[in-house]
């Protein structure tokens, strides 16, 4: 469950206060879809990146399942955003200089898989999506043409079970991942929420 108390977020611009987030309490509870919609500079964004663990509030407090995100040490919410989290980016916020089996591999090398068993489901993955002629094209060669691909290979990325990798040695190479995080920007001029029981 995801809860915010009084939660607001207020920057400093030119000795200017701007209040990016009113103060805001709301409840989300497990197996709930709730849609934020609003015009560009509502606050959707700001709120979203709060409840995940990325931009700590002005004031206020950010649970989730009973836990004190912002209180937490920084590695200590960087874990728990691993295993509780995730963002989906308007765009494909691929790392360019990898090629398709290591962006795939990412999730899973930040899950502490063995290395052996990240290229296995990679590229079982991406051969699952026709890709298996494409496992080592670095997305910086990748041309107009291709921009199908990249939609392949993020559907697979979302497709990856961390939850399901077993724990070992890291063996991929680099140290980046992705964050995923929806955001609407379109709507009414003012923010309206709407709640779905799952």
């Amino acid at each position: 469950m995801l809860r915010l108390e009084n939660v607001t977020k207020v920057y400093s611009r030119r000795g200017t206060d701007v209040v990016a987030l009113a103060p805001a309490t709301v409840e989300i509870a497990a197996g709930e879809y709730v849609a934020l919609i609003g015009p560009s500079g509502s606050g959707k964004t700001t709120l979203l990146s709060m409840l995940g663990g990325m931009l700590s509030p002005s004031q206020g407090k950010v649970h989730l399942d009973g836990q004190s995100l912002y209180d937490l040490p920084v590695a200590a919410r960087a874990r728990l955003r691993r295993e509780k989290l995730g963002f989906v980016f308007q765009t494909f916020n691929l790392i360019p200089y990898l090629t398709a089996l290591e962006n795939v591999q990412v999730p899973l090398y930040l899950a502490g898989s063995a290395a052996a068993f990240q290229v296995a489901q990679a590229k079982a993955l991406l051969e699952s999506v026709g890709l298996g002629d494409r496992l080592q094209l670095k997305l910086v060669e990748a041309d107009v043409a291709t921009g199908g691909l990249l939609f392949e290979i993020v559907d697979v990325i979302e497709r990856v079970d961390r939850s399901a990798a077993p724990s070992g040695g890291r063996g991929f190479r680099q140290k980046q991942g992705r964050a995923r995080r929806p955001v609407a920007h379109r709507g009414p001029p003012q923010d309206k929420r709407s709640r779905r029981r799952n």
